[in-house]
């Protein structure tokens, strides 16, 4: 279950960067550093769910059964 979730997690952040390009494609005018932040942003929040879901990490959901 946590792979679905995570490869879903994982789609959504990829189609945000994509909007994110076209954003900036149309000129949507961003400085570096704004761009930098969303960029980071993004990465995080994949970094944070990997650790989240990863089964011998401790936190999140676990498989008791």
């Amino acid at each position: 279950m946590g792979a679905k979730i995570l490869a879903t997690w994982t789609v959504i952040v990829g189609a945000a960067g994509v909007f994110y390009a076209l954003l900036a494609a149309f000129g949507v005018e961003l400085s570096q550093s704004q761009q930098d932040a969303v960029t980071g942003v993004l990465g995080l929040t994949l970094v944070i769910a990997g650790i989240w879901l990863h089964p011998s990490v401790p936190i999140g959901p676990t498989d008791d059964k």
